[in-house]
C-alpha cells in the first residue's frame, strides 16, 4: 500500500523576473497513468503531473528550459520521462534512474533521448554503496554524463563529501545535500556537514543543486533560516549552482505544500544581482546539461 500526497497549488506568476533561458534543473513527469503505469514498488502515489502542466507551469514561471528528473514512481521504466523530453522540443533534458543490470546499448539509448545524468541516492530506498557509485560512474564517463548524489544521512555526506572529486565523472550534489546538515545546528554555517558543502565546491568538480527550501524549513516562505547557507554557497561557487524547483513536490506530507511563486522568489533571497541569477538559472545549466 503507498501513501497518497497532495498535488502542487494552481501556477501563479512570481515577482522575480528571470533572465532569459532560465532553467529549472529538478522536475519530474509524472503520468497519464493509463500510458505510464506507476511502478507496483513506489513509496508514494501522486496525481498526475504530465506534459501538458508542466508547460503551464514552466511558462507562469518564466522559465525557458527544464532538466526531468525520473521518480521511482515509475521504477525503472524511463519511457515517461524520454517521451515527455522529446515532446518539449529542445526545450528539456533528463536525468535517469538505471538498475544494476543496465546495458550499454540502453545508456546509449538515453543519451540520444537527451538523458545527461544518473540519479543513484539512498533516498530511493536500497542502500548504496561507494562500490555502485564507482560502478555506474566507470560506465557513464563515455557518455560525458554527471552523477547526482543524495546523502542519506550526515555521517554518510561527512564520508562522501571528500571522495566525490576523485570520482571519473562530475558529481551534482542533490538539494543541497539535505540530510547532510541542517539549519537547526546551532554550529550554523561552521557545522561540519554544511563545511563539507563548501570544501566539495571548492574542489570544483561538484556542483550544488539549490532546491526545495520547504524541506529544510518547514513552514512558509521565504524560508530565511536557509538564507546565510545559501548565500554562503554563492559565496563559495557560484558557477558550481544549479536551481531546480523540485516541482511537483511528491512526498510533501508533514510540512505545507509550497508556492511555486514563492520558490522562484526565494531565489532573489541569494541570488541578489542580475549577474549571479543569470551565472545560476542560465549559464550553469546551459553547460552541464548542453543546452
Amino acid at each position: 500500500m503507498t501513501k497518497p500526497c497532495p498535488g502542487p497549488h494552481a501556477p501563479t506568476p512570481p515577482s522575480l523576473r528571470l533572465p532569459s533561458g532560465a532553467c529549472d534543473t529538478h522536475l519530474h513527469v509524472l503520468g497519464p497513468y493509463d500510458r505510464y503505469p506507476m511502478s507496483e514498488k513506489r513509496g508514494y502515489t501522486a496525481p498526475e503531473a504530465p506534459v501538458s502542466k508542466i508547460v503551464e507551469f514552466l511558462d507562469a514561471m518564466g522559465l525557458e528550459r527544464v532538466v526531468l528528473a525520473h521518480v521511482t514512481a515509475h521504477g525503472f521504466d524511463m519511457s515517461v520521462t524520454l517521451d515527455a523530453i522529446a515532446a518539449l522540443d529542445g526545450r528539456a533534458r533528463g536525468v535517469a534512474m538505471v538498475a544494476d543490470d543496465i546495458t550499454d546499448a540502453e545508456l546509449d539509448r538515453y543519451d540520444t533521448g537527451g538523458v545527461r545524468g544518473v540519479r543513484l541516492t539512498p533516498l530511493f530506498g536500497d542502500a548504496v554503496t561507494w562500490q555502485a557509485v564507482e560502478e555506474i560512474c566507470r560506465r557513464i564517463e563515455r557518455l560525458g554524463w554527471h552523477l547526482v548524489y543524495a546523502p542519506p544521512s550526515r555521517e554518510a555526506w561527512e564520508q562522501a563529501a571528500p571522495r566525490l572529486g576523485d570520482l571519473p565523472v562530475e558529481v551534482v550534489v542533490d538539494h543541497m545535500a539535505w540530510r547532510g546538515w541542517s539549519v537547526d545546528d546551532p554550529a550554523g554555517i561552521d557545522q561540519p556537514g554544511f563545511r563539507s558543502v563548501i570544501d566539495a565546491l571548492a574542489g570544483g568538480r561538484v556542483w550544488l543543486k539549490l532546491a526545495a527550501p520547504h524541506r529544510f524549513c518547514p513552514g512558509d516562505a521565504p524560508w530565511s533560516a536557509l538564507t546565510p547557507y545559501a548565500r554562503a554557497m554563492v559565496e563559495a561557487r557560484a558557477d558550481r549552482l544549479i536551481w531546480g524547483s523540485d516541482w511537483p513536490h511528491v512526498r510533501v506530507w508533514d510540512h505545507p505544500m509550497p508556492h511555486d511563486s514563492d520558490l522562484v522568489d526565494w531565489i532573489g533571497e541569494w541570488a541578489t544581482d542580475e549577474a549571479t541569477r543569470q551565472t545560476v538559472l542560465v549559464d550553469n545549466p546551459a553547460r552541464l546539461y548542453g543546452f
